[in-house]
């Protein structure tokens, strides 16, 4: 990812340990997003959501 493009963990921690945050990056390039949707895809990690901003950006949510 780029410097422009940020990631963060979305919405508070769930009470089961064994189940991961979901992770987010906002404000990608359509580039980015599909070099992103390419790795997690390597990493056999689907993502729970892709959406395309009003700004022309991409978001892509999944849990790590």
């Amino acid at each position: 990812m780029t410097s422009s493009a940020r990631e963060s963990s979305a919405g508070t921690p769930k009470s089961s340990p064994s189940e991961s945050p979901t992770r987010v990056a906002d404000h990608l390039a359509i580039a980015e997003a599909r070099d992103l949707l390419d790795w997690l895809e390597g990493q056999k990690i689907r993502p729970t959501d892709v959406v395309i901003e009003a700004d022309g950006t991409m978001t892509v949510r999944w849990t790590a």
